[in-house]
């Protein structure tokens, strides 16, 4: 296999995945288990050290201002939620889930804002265009730690429960030998004391071989969010 000797950050990425040519990539758990199923094989996914993560899962935090007089998530029914993407398990499945039983009539939010990122979700709440976001307790670690400052004047009201992290993914064409190496690359970069801060910075705490059925917890959520939909027009951010 020739492998690529920079990364690539297409803009495209349902085209990225489904590339027969794909060698390594990162989903989201959502689209593994909606619209990618024939498309791809999962290579493994990674355990991440950060606060909130255990083993391979993860969970958000759910952001909200500082000043916001909410206590619970029922108390900002009728308010506007950020979306970094409908398709996103982090910031919108999982938190769909969460409002599904406090909804009436099938809406809870009463504005929705698509945001493109979780980064851009956490301006939205802070600027007000929004009063709450899901945001995924690896990206909130890495704010953090990295620059704090745009956490400034926001607060964590709750969070989703656990499921598994993002997959690591490669083309359903990739041989079973192609897979059987790339997981032992990833298993030796995970061990490699070379790069050990590169992992540390990452919250990379290891790397486990996972079946596509771990990710069935995700399909649950999305079933359990049925009986909810998002309030139209979904607003983007500009």
């Amino acid at each position: 296999t020739d492998i690529p000797s920079t990364l690539s950050w297409p803009a495209d990425l349902d085209t990225h995945w489904r590339d027969p040519q794909l060698l390594l990539s990162q989903t989201c758990g959502y689209p593994l288990v909606t619209r990618l199923k024939d498309a791809v094989q999962v290579v493994g996914v990674f355990r991440y050290t950060a606060p909130g993560c255990r083993g391979i899962h993860y969970r958000s935090e759910l952001i909200v201002r500082s000043d916001d007089t909410a206590r619970k998530l029922g108390e900002l029914r009728g308010r506007a939620a950020a979306l970094n993407a409908v398709d996103s398990h982090s910031g919108a499945n999982a938190l769909q889930a969460l409002v599904a039983p406090l909804a009436v009539n099938g809406v809870f939010f009463g504005r929705c804002v698509l945001t493109g990122s979780h980064r851009r979700s956490i301006e939205a709440v802070q600027s007000g265009r929004a009063d709450i976001a899901a945001i995924d307790c690896v990206t909130l670690a890495g704010l953090r730690q990295q620059t704090p400052e745009r956490l400034q004047r926001l607060r964590v009201l709750g969070s989703t429960p656990a499921a598994p992290g993002l997959p690591l993914v490669t083309a359903a064409a990739t041989s079973a030998a192609e897979l059987k190496s790339v997981q032992k690359a990833l298993g030796r970069a995970c061990d490699d004391p070379a790069l050990a801060e590169v992992r540390e910075a990452l919250f990379i705490g290891g790397f486990e071989i996972a079946a596509a059925s771990a990710w069935q917890v995700i399909e649950d959520v999305r079933r359990a969010a049925a009986g909810v939909r998002w309030p139209e027009p979904l607003q983007r951010m500009s």
